[in-house]
């Protein structure tokens, strides 16, 4: 074996390697993905009335790539009527709403103004990926109070790029 400093070749049994200063290209290309969506359970506890249940002030956390832009939608949920989301416990129904942020202004919904973008996030975690999405979910009081029951509703949280 021969080796050669100065022209920076190296020879290494009868194969030659050029390392004259050629820089290679390393390419990568990083997607906007999102790998964690962290979405606690809404309980909105017992009552006899839909007037005594309690405001639930949650957050969902989004992590996704560095400087992706992105929105966050909330489904309508599984007994979806009209305008208003609703949890069920056999026939019965027991109207409620999700909203953004911590009034009960704005809808957080499956699509156009309803979603919420990333750029206007509650908050943004120090590591600069984690994205908080803090929301009111309210029991409406418009309504007749129903049957006893437990109620429950399913509510798919989907991000869009």
């Amino acid at each position: 074996m021969r080796r050669v400093e100065r022209g920076r070749r190296v020879r290494r049994h009868g194969a030659e390697q050029q390392r004259d200063g050629d820089a290679d290209t390393v390419n990568m290309v990083i997607t906007n993905d999102c790998t964690t969506i962290t979405a606690p359970n809404v309980s909105f506890g017992s009552a006899s009335l839909v007037g005594s249940f309690s405001t639930v002030q949650q957050t969902i956390n989004v992590v996704c790539s560095k400087g992706s832009t992105y929105t966050v939608g909330l489904s309508n949920g599984s007994y979806f009527s009209g305008t208003t989301r609703q949890m069920a416990s056999g026939a019965n129904r027991l109207a409620y709403d999700i909203y953004k942020g911590t009034t009960t202004t704005n809808r957080w919904g499956p699509s156009g103004s309803d979603r919420w973008s990333s750029a206007t996030s509650t908050s943004l975690n120090a590591d600069t990926v984690t994205r908080n999405f803090t929301y009111t979910a309210q029991i409406l009081t418009t309504q007749n109070t129903p049957a006893a029951g437990n109620y429950s509703d399913r509510v798919v949280v989907d991000v869009a790029f």
